[in-house]
């Protein structure tokens, strides 16, 4: 969609060509790279619904990550270690405590479900920015629910 230049495609760092998507897939499994994060960026319309030139960088993520993760790489990538790199090595890195589910703790978790699919409608989104590319996709995966704090 790049090549309409529409600017929900518009990020930084920008969309890499299919040999470089290849390459990292590559660097996950071989643990070359360690963690995955997302970076949450969203911009209200009137920063986004311009010319492409003109338009903010950056797309809002935070909803969908998992299952843009599961899309991509759910032939890749067994389902733990895909977990591992966005739940825990993040903490391993920065020396966190690594959470433990246990009676009388404080949850703090997201539930998903690899088996179900997400259809991304905006009128389903909980965030205050609709710079989504991926409205109208269907995606592997889907986020059941979160809990924060307890």
């Amino acid at each position: 969609m790049l090549h309409l230049f529409d600017s929900a495609y518009k990020l930084m760092p920008p969309l890499r060509t299919e040999r470089d998507r290849k390459a990292l897939i590559k660097g996950l499994k071989n643990g070359t790279i360690d963690v995955i994060s997302s970076d949450h960026s969203p911009e209200d319309e009137e920063h986004k619904k311009l010319e492409f030139d003109f338009a903010e960088y950056g797309m809002a993520s935070i909803e969908n990550f998992f299952p843009l993760l599961w899309t991509a790489l759910k032939d890749e990538m067994d389902l733990a270690d895909l977990v591992e790199k966005f739940s825990i090595n993040p903490r391993k890195i920065l020396n966190l405590p690594i959470p433990e589910i246990k009676e009388g703790s404080l949850a703090n978790i997201t539930l998903f479900s690899h088996t179900e699919t997400t259809i991304v409608e905006r009128e389903n989104l909980k965030t205050k920015a609709y710079n989504v590319p991926e409205i109208g996709r269907e995606l592997s995966g889907m986020v059941v629910g979160s809990l924060y704090a307890g």
